[in-house]
């Protein structure tokens, strides 16, 4: 996706996505809601890029992960599924965002509304690995533990830098209760 991101729209739009995505990653629940503002501003520069609506979603969704309520939960889930919906309105083709939507249909526990955004996202983008993350995500979901840890080492064989699916293998190796395996992962991350 960098490479389109890079092309589309203005330099100002994507240095405010870079700028966005340092802040999600920071984690903070003030970081992601600077991550927000940002992403607005970056969208009224560039109203029509597809790139930066799933990302406005993806910030919606870390904003339902520090939810105080349920309400607050929910709310942010909506406004996470309407970006990733403007987002594949602009572009239908974008793996990430039907992804995405698969996480937020997983949340509300729509296994068959999330596997089959989940197929979509794998069929346009088989080697992505936040699609393939989410897919295992997805997998674990349906009680296919064995699945979601082949997706986790696809994306370790794709992006052996990419501390997240240290984590989340290791927690797929617990599930499995491969916990020599879980443990492996975990220490990978101090």
């Amino acid at each position: 996706d960098s490479s389109a991101e890079s092309s589309e729209g203005s330099a100002e739009a994507y240095n405010l996505l870079l700028q966005s995505r340092f802040l999600l990653r920071r984690g903070s629940a003030e970081d992601r809601r600077k991550a927000e503002e940002i992403l607005q501003q970056a969208i009224e520069l560039d109203p029509n890029s597809a790139n930066l609506w799933a990302e406005l979603g993806l910030a919606h969704m870390r904003m339902a992960f520090v939810s105080q309520t349920n309400a607050e939960f929910e709310e942010a889930l909506g406004r996470a599924q309407r970006a990733q919906e403007h987002a594949l309105e602009l572009d239908p083709s974008l793996a990430t965002a039907h992804s995405r939507l698969a996480w937020i249909h997983q949340q509300r526990l729509d296994i068959e509304a999330a596997n089959e955004a989940t197929q979509k996202a794998l069929a346009l983008a088989p080697n992505n690995t936040v699609v393939l993350g989410n897919a295992a995500g997805n997998a674990l979901l349906r009680g296919r533990v064995d699945e979601a840890i082949a997706l986790d080492l696809r994306v370790l064989e794709i992006d052996p830098l990419d501390l997240t699916v240290y984590f989340n293998l290791g927690y797929h190796y617990y599930v499995a209760n491969r916990l020599d395996d879980a443990e492996r992962m975990y220490e990978k991350l101090h």
